[in-house]
């Protein structure tokens, strides 16, 4: 597991704590803007 990814799951997990269940949706929102950095990301490192 190389850094980053390291720093994606803190970010997952710190989400997960700072939304409880009824803001399912607004994590949801905000894990697909996580990705679409994560895609960005990949891309810069080819």
């Amino acid at each position: 597991m190389n850094l980053y990814q390291k720093a994606v799951t803190q970010m997952v997990n710190f989400f997960i704590k700072r939304y409880p269940l009824h803001s399912y949706r607004k994590a949801r929102i905000d894990a697909r803007k996580i990705s679409k950095m994560n895609d960005v990301f990949n891309e810069v490192e080819q």
